[in-house]
Protein backbone atom coordinates (compact mmCIF):
# COMPACT_ATOMS: atom_id res chain seq x y z
CA UNK A 1 0.00 0.00 0.00
CA UNK A 2 3.00 2.43 0.55
CA UNK A 3 4.02 1.90 -3.05
CA UNK A 4 0.38 2.43 -3.96
CA UNK A 5 -0.22 5.54 -2.59
CA UNK A 6 2.33 7.76 -4.46
CA UNK A 7 0.53 7.16 -7.85
CA UNK A 8 4.05 7.95 -9.18
CA UNK A 9 4.34 4.50 -11.49
CA UNK A 10 1.86 1.70 -13.18
CA UNK A 11 2.28 -1.66 -11.08
CA UNK A 12 1.59 -5.17 -10.51
CA UNK A 13 0.44 -6.63 -7.22
CA UNK A 14 1.13 -10.25 -7.25
CA UNK A 15 -0.36 -12.01 -3.97
CA UNK A 16 -2.33 -15.21 -2.98
CA UNK A 17 -6.16 -15.66 -3.89
CA UNK A 18 -7.54 -14.82 -0.49
CA UNK A 19 -4.56 -11.70 0.63
CA UNK A 20 -6.80 -9.60 0.50
CA UNK A 21 -6.01 -7.55 -2.59
CA UNK A 22 -8.59 -5.24 -2.88
CA UNK A 23 -8.55 -3.32 0.38
CA UNK A 24 -4.86 -2.02 -1.45
CA UNK A 25 -6.42 -0.49 -3.92
CA UNK A 26 -9.47 0.88 -1.91
CA UNK A 27 -7.91 2.48 0.66
CA UNK A 28 -5.20 4.76 -1.95
CA UNK A 29 -8.27 5.15 -4.06
CA UNK A 30 -10.54 6.44 -1.29
CA UNK A 31 -7.84 8.66 0.27
CA UNK A 32 -6.21 10.08 -2.55
CA UNK A 33 -9.59 10.61 -4.15
CA UNK A 34 -11.66 12.41 -1.31
CA UNK A 35 -9.07 14.94 -1.15
CA UNK A 36 -8.51 15.23 -4.90
CA UNK A 37 -12.14 14.72 -6.14
CA UNK A 38 -10.85 12.55 -9.13
CA UNK A 39 -12.06 9.37 -9.73
CA UNK A 40 -10.86 5.51 -9.40
CA UNK A 41 -11.88 3.14 -12.24
CA UNK A 42 -12.03 -0.68 -11.00
CA UNK A 43 -12.87 -3.02 -14.15
CA UNK A 44 -13.67 -6.31 -12.74
CA UNK A 45 -14.82 -9.51 -14.22
CA UNK A 46 -18.08 -10.58 -12.08
CA UNK A 47 -21.04 -8.71 -11.41
CA UNK A 48 -21.49 -10.69 -7.62
CA UNK A 49 -17.84 -9.66 -6.67
CA UNK A 50 -18.26 -5.74 -7.60
CA UNK A 51 -21.95 -5.45 -6.32
CA UNK A 52 -20.12 -7.32 -2.77
CA UNK A 53 -17.22 -5.15 -2.59
CA UNK A 54 -19.51 -2.12 -3.30
CA UNK A 55 -22.01 -3.05 -0.62
CA UNK A 56 -19.41 -3.62 2.03
CA UNK A 57 -17.90 -0.09 1.44
CA UNK A 58 -21.35 1.21 1.79
CA UNK A 59 -21.64 -0.52 5.38
CA UNK A 60 -18.68 1.28 6.46
CA UNK A 61 -20.34 4.74 5.24
CA UNK A 62 -19.17 5.53 1.84
CA UNK A 63 -22.96 5.42 0.10
CA UNK A 64 -22.07 8.55 -1.71
CA UNK A 65 -18.50 7.78 -2.80
CA UNK A 66 -19.02 4.16 -4.33
CA UNK A 67 -20.87 2.89 -6.66
CA UNK A 68 -21.14 0.34 -9.37
CA UNK A 69 -22.87 -0.78 -12.83
CA UNK A 70 -24.37 -3.53 -14.13
CA UNK A 71 -26.80 -5.43 -16.12
CA UNK A 72 -28.78 -5.94 -13.20
CA UNK A 73 -29.49 -2.89 -11.82
CA UNK A 74 -32.16 -0.81 -12.83
CA UNK A 75 -32.31 1.92 -15.46
CA UNK A 76 -33.12 5.17 -13.04
CA UNK A 77 -30.14 3.39 -10.67
CA UNK A 78 -27.83 3.68 -13.48
CA UNK A 79 -28.90 6.98 -14.53
CA UNK A 80 -28.21 8.12 -11.15
CA UNK A 81 -24.87 6.52 -11.15
CA UNK A 82 -23.73 8.30 -14.50
CA UNK A 83 -24.40 11.36 -13.29
CA UNK A 84 -22.61 10.72 -10.25
CA UNK A 85 -19.84 10.19 -12.24
CA UNK A 86 -20.16 13.45 -14.26
CA UNK A 87 -20.78 15.94 -10.93
CA UNK A 88 -17.91 14.07 -9.14
CA UNK A 89 -19.99 12.54 -6.32
CA UNK A 90 -18.46 8.85 -7.17
CA UNK A 91 -14.74 8.23 -6.42
CA UNK A 92 -14.29 4.86 -6.50
CA UNK A 93 -16.15 3.28 -9.31
CA UNK A 94 -16.89 -0.53 -10.63
CA UNK A 95 -17.39 -1.53 -14.30
CA UNK A 96 -17.27 -4.86 -15.62
CA UNK A 97 -15.18 -4.66 -18.77
CA UNK A 98 -18.46 -5.03 -21.28
CA UNK A 99 -19.66 -1.92 -20.03
CA UNK A 100 -16.99 0.25 -22.75
CA UNK A 101 -18.38 -0.91 -25.46
CA UNK A 102 -21.78 1.69 -24.41
CA UNK A 103 -21.62 5.30 -25.82
CA UNK A 104 -23.31 6.57 -22.81
CA UNK A 105 -20.75 4.91 -20.45
CA UNK A 106 -17.81 6.17 -22.15
CA UNK A 107 -19.21 10.08 -22.78
CA UNK A 108 -19.88 10.27 -18.71
CA UNK A 109 -16.35 9.22 -18.22
CA UNK A 110 -14.63 11.81 -21.01
CA UNK A 111 -17.07 14.11 -19.28
CA UNK A 112 -15.49 13.24 -16.10
CA UNK A 113 -11.49 13.13 -17.43
CA UNK A 114 -12.08 16.68 -18.66
CA UNK A 115 -12.46 17.97 -15.16
CA UNK A 116 -10.06 15.39 -13.29
CA UNK A 117 -7.45 16.00 -16.26
CA UNK A 118 -6.67 12.13 -15.11
CA UNK A 119 -7.86 9.22 -13.19
CA UNK A 120 -6.80 8.97 -9.77
CA UNK A 121 -6.09 4.92 -10.30
CA UNK A 122 -7.37 2.46 -13.27
CA UNK A 123 -7.40 -0.60 -11.24
CA UNK A 124 -7.43 -3.77 -13.41
CA UNK A 125 -8.71 -6.61 -10.92
CA UNK A 126 -7.69 -9.98 -12.12
CA UNK A 127 -5.72 -8.71 -14.24
CA UNK A 128 -4.72 -12.49 -15.87
CA UNK A 129 -7.97 -12.11 -17.62
CA UNK A 130 -6.22 -9.76 -19.90
CA UNK A 131 -4.45 -13.18 -21.10
CA UNK A 132 -6.01 -16.21 -19.60
CA UNK A 133 -9.98 -14.77 -20.05
CA UNK A 134 -9.00 -12.06 -22.64
CA UNK A 135 -8.02 -14.47 -25.43
CA UNK A 136 -10.11 -17.37 -24.08
CA UNK A 137 -13.34 -16.18 -22.71
CA UNK A 138 -13.37 -12.35 -22.50
CA UNK A 139 -12.27 -10.53 -25.42
CA UNK A 140 -13.88 -7.16 -23.75
CA UNK A 141 -11.22 -7.14 -21.21
CA UNK A 142 -9.21 -6.48 -24.20
CA UNK A 143 -11.71 -3.55 -25.57
CA UNK A 144 -11.69 -1.92 -21.61
CA UNK A 145 -7.77 -2.00 -21.88
CA UNK A 146 -7.89 -0.30 -25.39
CA UNK A 147 -10.61 2.03 -24.76
CA UNK A 148 -8.96 2.92 -21.36
CA UNK A 149 -5.50 3.67 -23.09
CA UNK A 150 -6.87 5.71 -25.69
CA UNK A 151 -9.17 7.99 -23.16
CA UNK A 152 -6.35 8.22 -20.47
CA UNK A 153 -2.91 7.37 -22.14
CA UNK A 154 -3.02 9.40 -24.83
CA UNK A 155 -2.24 12.77 -23.68
CA UNK A 156 -0.84 14.04 -20.32
CA UNK A 157 -0.65 14.02 -17.15
CA UNK A 158 -1.62 9.95 -18.01
CA UNK A 159 -3.46 8.02 -15.45
CA UNK A 160 -2.02 5.40 -14.00
CA UNK A 161 -2.98 1.32 -13.67
CA UNK A 162 -2.87 -1.00 -11.16
CA UNK A 163 -3.21 -4.39 -12.18
CA UNK A 164 -3.70 -7.29 -9.24
CA UNK A 165 -4.29 -10.85 -10.03
CA UNK A 166 -3.15 -14.23 -7.84
CA UNK A 167 -1.87 -15.97 -11.17
CA UNK A 168 0.01 -13.90 -13.24
CA UNK A 169 2.71 -15.55 -15.22
CA UNK A 170 5.52 -14.29 -17.62
CA UNK A 171 3.27 -14.60 -20.39
CA UNK A 172 0.69 -12.71 -18.72
CA UNK A 173 2.65 -10.09 -17.88
CA UNK A 174 4.62 -9.67 -20.91
CA UNK A 175 0.15 -9.53 -22.19
CA UNK A 176 -0.25 -6.82 -19.44
CA UNK A 177 2.43 -4.44 -20.91
CA UNK A 178 1.78 -4.83 -24.83
CA UNK A 179 -1.67 -4.17 -24.32
CA UNK A 180 -1.26 -0.88 -22.50
CA UNK A 181 1.88 -0.12 -24.14
CA UNK A 182 4.13 -0.31 -21.27
CA UNK A 183 7.88 0.06 -22.75
CA UNK A 184 11.03 -0.68 -20.67
CA UNK A 185 11.62 2.84 -20.29
CA UNK A 186 8.80 3.13 -18.40
CA UNK A 187 8.38 3.16 -14.56
CA UNK A 188 6.62 -0.13 -13.69
CA UNK A 189 6.49 -1.61 -10.10
CA UNK A 190 5.87 -5.19 -9.59
CA UNK A 191 4.97 -5.43 -5.83
CA UNK A 192 6.46 -7.96 -4.10
CA UNK A 193 9.88 -8.34 -6.03
CA UNK A 194 9.68 -11.74 -5.59
CA UNK A 195 6.63 -13.93 -6.64
CA UNK A 196 4.63 -15.57 -3.94
CA UNK A 197 3.01 -18.49 -4.02
CA UNK A 198 -0.20 -18.71 -5.65
CA UNK A 199 -1.51 -20.96 -2.77
CA UNK A 200 -2.26 -20.05 1.10
CA UNK A 201 -0.21 -22.38 3.51
CA UNK A 202 -3.33 -23.41 4.95
CA UNK A 203 -4.03 -25.44 1.98
CA UNK A 204 -3.67 -29.11 1.32
CA UNK A 205 -3.67 -30.13 -2.20
CA UNK A 206 -4.97 -33.98 -2.98
CA UNK A 207 -5.95 -35.90 -6.27
CA UNK A 208 -7.87 -39.06 -6.49
CA UNK A 209 -7.68 -40.99 -9.69
CA UNK A 210 -11.15 -42.61 -9.90
CA UNK A 211 -10.75 -44.24 -13.13
CA UNK A 212 -14.09 -43.62 -14.64
CA UNK A 213 -14.82 -41.90 -17.71
CA UNK A 214 -17.00 -38.82 -17.26
CA UNK A 215 -17.23 -36.85 -20.85
CA UNK A 216 -20.05 -38.43 -22.79
CA UNK A 217 -21.40 -40.31 -19.98
CA UNK A 218 -22.94 -40.29 -16.86
CA UNK A 219 -21.22 -39.07 -13.27
CA UNK A 220 -19.85 -42.63 -11.66
CA UNK A 221 -20.51 -44.07 -8.82
CA UNK A 222 -16.56 -43.40 -7.73
CA UNK A 223 -17.05 -40.33 -8.26
CA UNK A 224 -19.94 -39.37 -6.61
CA UNK A 225 -19.45 -41.98 -3.98
CA UNK A 226 -16.17 -40.26 -3.24
CA UNK A 227 -17.87 -36.55 -2.55
CA UNK A 228 -20.94 -37.79 -0.77
CA UNK A 229 -18.00 -39.18 1.65
CA UNK A 230 -16.53 -35.96 1.75
CA UNK A 231 -20.06 -34.40 2.29
CA UNK A 232 -20.43 -36.74 5.54
CA UNK A 233 -16.96 -36.00 7.00
CA UNK A 234 -17.78 -32.18 6.98
CA UNK A 235 -19.23 -30.51 9.80
CA UNK A 236 -21.97 -28.52 7.37
CA UNK A 237 -23.42 -26.81 10.41
CA UNK A 238 -19.45 -25.23 10.68
CA UNK A 239 -18.44 -25.89 7.60
CA UNK A 240 -19.36 -24.79 3.43
CA UNK A 241 -18.28 -27.18 1.03
CA UNK A 242 -18.12 -26.04 -2.78
CA UNK A 243 -17.84 -28.70 -5.65
CA UNK A 244 -16.54 -27.36 -9.22
CA UNK A 245 -17.65 -28.70 -12.32
CA UNK A 246 -16.48 -27.82 -15.99
CA UNK A 247 -20.14 -28.45 -17.81
CA UNK A 248 -23.54 -27.23 -16.93
CA UNK A 249 -25.44 -30.49 -17.21
CA UNK A 250 -22.66 -31.81 -14.05
CA UNK A 251 -23.72 -28.90 -12.18
CA UNK A 252 -27.71 -29.69 -12.50
CA UNK A 253 -27.00 -33.80 -13.12
CA UNK A 254 -24.83 -34.03 -9.30
CA UNK A 255 -27.41 -31.62 -7.84
CA UNK A 256 -29.81 -33.61 -8.66
CA UNK A 257 -28.06 -37.21 -7.11
CA UNK A 258 -26.99 -35.58 -4.11
CA UNK A 259 -30.39 -33.90 -3.43
CA UNK A 260 -31.78 -37.91 -3.91
CA UNK A 261 -28.91 -38.99 -1.25
CA UNK A 262 -30.80 -36.43 0.67
CA UNK A 263 -34.01 -37.93 0.66
CA UNK A 264 -33.01 -41.75 0.48
CA UNK A 265 -30.77 -40.94 4.55
CA UNK A 266 -27.48 -41.67 2.75
CA UNK A 267 -26.87 -37.72 3.18
CA UNK A 268 -28.02 -35.42 6.15
CA UNK A 269 -31.39 -33.98 6.12
CA UNK A 270 -29.28 -31.15 6.95
CA UNK A 271 -27.13 -30.97 3.85
CA UNK A 272 -28.57 -27.99 1.67
CA UNK A 273 -27.57 -28.55 -1.81
CA UNK A 274 -28.07 -25.70 -4.96
CA UNK A 275 -26.32 -25.19 -8.36
CA UNK A 276 -24.65 -22.07 -10.01
CA UNK A 277 -23.55 -21.44 -13.45
CA UNK A 278 -23.93 -19.02 -16.02
CA UNK A 279 -26.98 -19.83 -17.46
CA UNK A 280 -29.01 -19.25 -15.08
CA UNK A 281 -30.95 -16.22 -14.41
CA UNK A 282 -29.00 -13.32 -12.96
CA UNK A 283 -31.99 -12.65 -10.22
CA UNK A 284 -31.28 -16.33 -9.21
CA UNK A 285 -27.52 -16.34 -9.21
CA UNK A 286 -27.45 -13.33 -6.68
CA UNK A 287 -30.45 -14.94 -4.91
CA UNK A 288 -28.12 -18.58 -4.46
CA UNK A 289 -25.32 -16.08 -3.75
CA UNK A 290 -26.31 -14.65 -0.45
CA UNK A 291 -28.01 -17.86 0.31
CA UNK A 292 -24.63 -19.41 0.36
CA UNK A 293 -22.84 -16.52 2.38
CA UNK A 294 -25.31 -16.57 5.13
CA UNK A 295 -25.02 -20.09 5.92
CA UNK A 296 -28.77 -21.35 3.83
CA UNK A 297 -26.72 -23.16 1.36
CA UNK A 298 -23.58 -25.12 2.98
CA UNK A 299 -22.91 -27.38 -0.46
CA UNK A 300 -22.42 -25.75 -3.46
CA UNK A 301 -22.31 -27.21 -7.30
CA UNK A 302 -20.76 -24.61 -9.47
CA UNK A 303 -19.21 -24.00 -12.82
CA UNK A 304 -15.89 -21.13 -12.98
CA UNK A 305 -18.31 -18.63 -13.48
CA UNK A 306 -18.65 -18.74 -9.18
CA UNK A 307 -14.76 -18.41 -9.32
CA UNK A 308 -12.82 -15.74 -8.67
CA UNK A 309 -14.01 -12.95 -6.52
CA UNK A 310 -15.98 -14.47 -4.30
CA UNK A 311 -15.43 -13.82 -0.65
CA UNK A 312 -17.30 -16.48 1.68
CA UNK A 313 -15.43 -17.04 4.55
CA UNK A 314 -16.33 -20.49 5.97
CA UNK A 315 -15.41 -22.72 2.80
CA UNK A 316 -13.60 -25.63 4.31
CA UNK A 317 -13.62 -28.07 1.56
CA UNK A 318 -12.92 -27.83 -2.34
CA UNK A 319 -13.43 -30.86 -4.72
CA UNK A 320 -13.29 -30.98 -8.48
CA UNK A 321 -15.30 -33.10 -10.31
CA UNK A 322 -12.54 -33.42 -13.08
CA UNK A 323 -9.75 -31.25 -13.94
CA UNK A 324 -10.41 -27.65 -15.43
CA UNK A 325 -8.87 -26.87 -18.70
CA UNK A 326 -6.30 -24.25 -17.25
CA UNK A 327 -4.15 -24.11 -14.39
CA UNK A 328 -4.81 -20.35 -14.01
CA UNK A 329 -8.74 -21.76 -13.25
CA UNK A 330 -7.90 -24.62 -10.95
CA UNK A 331 -5.63 -21.64 -8.65
CA UNK A 332 -8.37 -19.81 -8.41
CA UNK A 333 -11.06 -21.97 -7.50
CA UNK A 334 -8.85 -23.54 -4.27
CA UNK A 335 -8.23 -20.03 -3.49
CA UNK A 336 -11.93 -19.70 -2.52
CA UNK A 337 -11.24 -22.17 0.53
CA UNK A 338 -10.70 -21.04 4.05
CA UNK A 339 -10.55 -17.77 3.65
CA UNK A 340 -11.90 -16.85 6.95
CA UNK A 341 -8.66 -17.16 9.62
CA UNK A 342 -11.97 -16.99 12.63
CA UNK A 343 -14.08 -19.52 11.03
CA UNK A 344 -11.24 -21.93 10.47
CA UNK A 345 -10.37 -21.66 14.22
CA UNK A 346 -14.07 -22.10 15.47
CA UNK A 347 -14.18 -25.27 12.84
CA UNK A 348 -10.67 -26.40 14.51
CA UNK A 349 -9.19 -26.81 11.46
CA UNK A 350 -5.59 -26.05 10.59
CA UNK A 351 -6.18 -26.84 6.93
CA UNK A 352 -8.55 -27.02 4.78
CA UNK A 353 -8.51 -29.79 1.85
CA UNK A 354 -9.26 -29.81 -1.28
CA UNK A 355 -9.96 -32.54 -3.58
CA UNK A 356 -9.21 -33.04 -7.46
CA UNK A 357 -10.89 -36.07 -9.24
CA UNK A 358 -9.48 -37.04 -12.45
CA UNK A 359 -9.49 -40.21 -14.89
CA UNK A 360 -6.52 -40.32 -17.78
CA UNK A 361 -9.21 -39.47 -20.25
CA UNK A 362 -10.40 -35.93 -18.28
CA UNK A 363 -7.02 -34.25 -20.00
CA UNK A 364 -7.29 -35.97 -23.34
CA UNK A 365 -10.64 -33.68 -22.55
CA UNK A 366 -9.47 -31.31 -22.03
CA UNK A 367 -6.28 -30.95 -24.40
CA UNK A 368 -9.51 -31.58 -27.48
CA UNK A 369 -11.46 -28.63 -26.08
CA UNK A 370 -8.76 -26.46 -25.91
CA UNK A 371 -7.81 -27.78 -29.57
CA UNK A 372 -11.45 -27.01 -31.01
CA UNK A 373 -12.14 -23.42 -29.07
CA UNK A 374 -8.88 -21.98 -30.83
CA UNK A 375 -9.53 -19.43 -34.07
CA UNK A 376 -7.95 -20.27 -37.24
CA UNK A 377 -7.62 -18.20 -39.80
CA UNK A 378 -9.42 -19.97 -42.68
CA UNK A 379 -12.27 -19.60 -40.45
CA UNK A 380 -11.78 -16.01 -40.08
CA UNK A 381 -11.72 -15.12 -43.88
CA UNK A 382 -15.02 -17.54 -44.41
CA UNK A 383 -16.56 -15.90 -41.57
CA UNK A 384 -16.04 -12.29 -43.23
CA UNK A 385 -16.74 -12.92 -46.40
CA UNK A 386 -20.23 -14.23 -45.33
CA UNK A 387 -20.40 -11.16 -43.63
CA UNK A 388 -19.76 -8.67 -46.83
CA UNK A 389 -22.18 -11.02 -48.76
CA UNK A 390 -24.90 -10.26 -46.03
CA UNK A 391 -23.87 -6.44 -45.02
CA UNK A 392 -26.38 -3.78 -46.24
CA UNK A 393 -25.74 -0.07 -46.53
CA UNK A 394 -27.70 1.75 -43.54
CA UNK A 395 -30.67 4.32 -44.65
CA UNK A 396 -29.62 7.18 -42.62
CA UNK A 397 -25.58 6.98 -43.14
CA UNK A 398 -23.35 5.73 -45.28
CA UNK A 399 -22.12 2.46 -42.67
CA UNK A 400 -22.29 -1.22 -44.14
CA UNK A 401 -24.42 -3.21 -41.54
CA UNK A 402 -24.65 -6.70 -40.64
CA UNK A 403 -27.23 -7.72 -38.30
CA UNK A 404 -26.30 -11.35 -37.28
CA UNK A 405 -28.50 -13.93 -34.83
CA UNK A 406 -25.91 -15.77 -32.41
CA UNK A 407 -27.08 -18.88 -34.24
CA UNK A 408 -26.61 -18.05 -37.88
CA UNK A 409 -23.67 -20.08 -38.33
CA UNK A 410 -23.88 -23.93 -37.65
CA UNK A 411 -20.27 -23.89 -38.07
CA UNK A 412 -19.84 -21.39 -34.95
CA UNK A 413 -21.63 -22.03 -31.72
CA UNK A 414 -22.38 -18.39 -29.70
CA UNK A 415 -19.22 -18.19 -27.77
CA UNK A 416 -17.42 -18.93 -31.08
CA UNK A 417 -18.66 -16.41 -33.42
CA UNK A 418 -18.54 -13.63 -30.72
CA UNK A 419 -14.81 -14.28 -30.38
CA UNK A 420 -14.13 -14.51 -34.41
CA UNK A 421 -16.18 -11.58 -34.39
CA UNK A 422 -13.77 -9.62 -31.84
CA UNK A 423 -10.85 -11.11 -33.63
CA UNK A 424 -12.19 -9.37 -36.77
CA UNK A 425 -12.75 -5.93 -34.81
CA UNK A 426 -8.97 -6.53 -33.89
CA UNK A 427 -7.43 -6.54 -37.06
CA UNK A 428 -9.71 -3.43 -38.20
CA UNK A 429 -12.54 -4.83 -40.13
CA UNK A 430 -15.20 -4.13 -38.47
CA UNK A 431 -16.57 -2.55 -35.48
CA UNK A 432 -18.90 -4.56 -32.91
CA UNK A 433 -21.41 -1.93 -31.86
CA UNK A 434 -23.44 -3.57 -29.58
CA UNK A 435 -25.86 -6.65 -28.79
CA UNK A 436 -29.61 -7.38 -28.16
CA UNK A 437 -31.29 -10.41 -26.54
CA UNK A 438 -34.18 -11.44 -26.13
CA UNK A 439 -36.04 -9.93 -28.73
CA UNK A 440 -40.01 -10.78 -29.97
CA UNK A 441 -41.14 -11.20 -33.33
CA UNK A 442 -42.86 -8.16 -34.53
CA UNK A 443 -44.90 -7.51 -38.04
CA UNK A 444 -45.46 -3.92 -38.92
CA UNK A 445 -48.11 -2.56 -41.23
CA UNK A 446 -46.70 0.25 -43.22
CA UNK A 447 -50.12 1.87 -43.69
CA UNK A 448 -51.29 1.29 -40.16
CA UNK A 449 -47.91 3.20 -39.23
CA UNK A 450 -48.68 5.81 -41.42
CA UNK A 451 -52.55 6.68 -39.89
CA UNK A 452 -50.84 6.40 -36.46
CA UNK A 453 -48.64 9.04 -37.39
CA UNK A 454 -51.42 11.90 -37.72
CA UNK A 455 -51.49 13.02 -33.59
CA UNK A 456 -49.49 14.17 -31.03
CA UNK A 457 -49.90 11.45 -28.45
CA UNK A 458 -47.33 8.85 -27.57
CA UNK A 459 -49.18 6.07 -29.80
CA UNK A 460 -48.36 8.72 -32.93
CA UNK A 461 -44.62 9.66 -31.96
CA UNK A 462 -43.84 5.82 -31.56
CA UNK A 463 -45.06 4.90 -35.08
CA UNK A 464 -43.96 8.26 -36.50
CA UNK A 465 -40.36 6.82 -34.88
CA UNK A 466 -40.82 3.58 -36.12
CA UNK A 467 -41.13 4.43 -39.81
CA UNK A 468 -38.44 7.19 -39.68
CA UNK A 469 -35.84 4.03 -38.55
CA UNK A 470 -35.65 2.41 -41.63
CA UNK A 471 -37.04 3.44 -45.12
CA UNK A 472 -36.74 0.65 -48.11
CA UNK A 473 -36.34 1.46 -51.68
CA UNK A 474 -39.81 1.01 -53.07
CA UNK A 475 -39.38 -2.50 -55.15
CA UNK A 476 -37.50 -3.61 -51.65
CA UNK A 477 -39.89 -5.38 -49.15
CA UNK A 478 -36.69 -7.39 -47.38
CA UNK A 479 -36.12 -7.72 -43.27
CA UNK A 480 -35.97 -4.84 -41.21
CA UNK A 481 -34.11 -6.12 -38.36
CA UNK A 482 -33.55 -9.52 -37.32
CA UNK A 483 -31.45 -10.26 -33.71
CA UNK A 484 -31.35 -14.00 -31.97
CA UNK A 485 -34.94 -15.42 -31.56
CA UNK A 486 -36.63 -12.22 -32.71
CA UNK A 487 -38.10 -10.48 -36.18
CA UNK A 488 -39.58 -7.47 -37.28
CA UNK A 489 -40.51 -6.99 -41.22
CA UNK A 490 -41.69 -3.57 -42.75
CA UNK A 491 -44.76 -4.52 -45.13
CA UNK A 492 -47.25 -3.08 -46.97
Amino acid sequence: MEAIIPNDSDMLVRLPTGEGKSVLFQVPALVRGLKTQRLTIVVTPLRALMADQVRSLWGMGFFQSVDYISGDRDPWITSEVYQGIIDNRIKLFYIAPERFRIPRFREALSRRLEHDQSFEYVVIDEAHCISQWGFEFRPDYLYAIKELRKLCRTVEPFSRFLFFSATVTDATLNAIKEEVGITANDNFKIKPETMSHPIQPFIRLHSEDVQSELYGADITSARLGFIEKKILDTDLRKSALIIFVTRKRHAENLCNLLEQSVKDGALPDHAKIRYFHAGLPSMERQEIYEAYKKGEVNVLICTKAFGMGMDISNIHKCIHLAPPAYLEDYLQEVGRTGRGEKERNEAGLAFVDCDLLYDKSDFETNNKKIRDGSIRIPALVSLWHNLISETEKFAHGNENLCVIPKNKYASLDENMLRLSLFWLERMERLEIIGSVNGLLKVRLNKKNLQTLTKGNDHINLVADALLKLYEPPAEQQGVFYEQEQGRAYLTE
